[in-house]
């Protein structure tokens, strides 16, 4: 079986085999090519791209959360400055850290979305290797020795008769 460790794609857990030593410290955690490819499949093959947007979606609603609260707290300093007055330099500075606070969430936002995208292709290389790994270790189909056994005894008759006449 392929090892890939659970660190590596972050797949779901009941995707995984955990190996124990006799103290019970966890020694190793290998997915199961098996599991894998029935998760992939799994709702017509919707599951992983479930699970992408899940992530994607969580992650992005952290990255917005974080950007409305730098907008904010901008907003509250440049208040404390402008203090009534209005004041054209501090706007400006704070209208230059609201560009700053966007430009750092949309790249944060593009961060999220290569990774996906890198680890999307990851697991697709390794539904692949899990479906050769599989098809590779399949048992022999069973020989069917019918054809033999009946030609045998077909021969042991056809002797028998020539034998005997």
């Amino acid at each position: 079986m392929p090892k890939v460790h659970a660190l590596e794609l972050q797949l779901p857990k009941h995707l995984y085999t955990e190996t124990r030593d006799p103290d019970g410290t966890i020694t190793d955690i290998v997915y199961e090519p098996e599991k894998l490819i029935a998760w992939v499949e799994y709702s017509r093959g919707d599951a992983l791209h479930r699970w992408y947007q899940d992530i994607c979606d969580r992650e992005i609603e952290t990255i917005d959360a974080w950007e409305d609260n730098q907008f904010l707290l901008q907003e509250e300093k440049w208040l404390e400055q402008e203090n009534g007055q209005d004041d054209d330099a501090a706007e400006a500075q704070y209208e230059l850290a609201c560009e700053a606070i966007a430009r750092e969430a949309d790249s944060r936002r593009n961060t999220v979305m290569t990774r996906i995208q890198d680890t999307k292709a990851s697991i697709d290389k390794l539904v692949m290797e899990s479906r050769e790994h599989i098809a590779a270790h399949q048992p022999a189909e069973p020989v069917d020795h019918t054809f033999m056994i009946l030609l045998a005894i077909g021969g042991a008759i056809a002797l028998v008769y020539t034998l005997i006449s």
